[in-house]
């Protein structure tokens, strides 16, 4: 009978134990679960800035060779005009 009681004693008590540290596992679980939605919220926010931020890189470099493409023209204008003047 004392092995009997002593048995059911140490089932309960790994019972208790086993059914604690599931419910740890629950709770971390739980909480990488909970990490991992405000990570793909924050990756999707990233993605909104990075897109805009390409666009305004895109508008740049746009501007930038604009600018260098007007410089050129009228370089070459100037000596058009010049070899113009020169011929005369």
């Amino acid at each position: 009978m004392f092995i009997s009681c002593y048995r059911c004693c140490y089932c309960h008590v790994f019972y208790c134990e086993t059914d604690n540290k599931r419910k740890q596992i629950d709770q971390v679980v739980q909480n990488l679960d909970e990490r991992l939605k405000e990570l793909d919220e924050e990756k999707e926010e990233l993605g909104k800035y990075h897109d805009i931020l390409d666009k305004q890189r895109k508008s740049l470099e746009y501007a930038i060779l604009d600018k260098e493409v007007q410089d050129a023209k009228q370089n070459l204008a100037k000596v058009i005009y010049i070899k113009m003047f020169l011929h005369l």
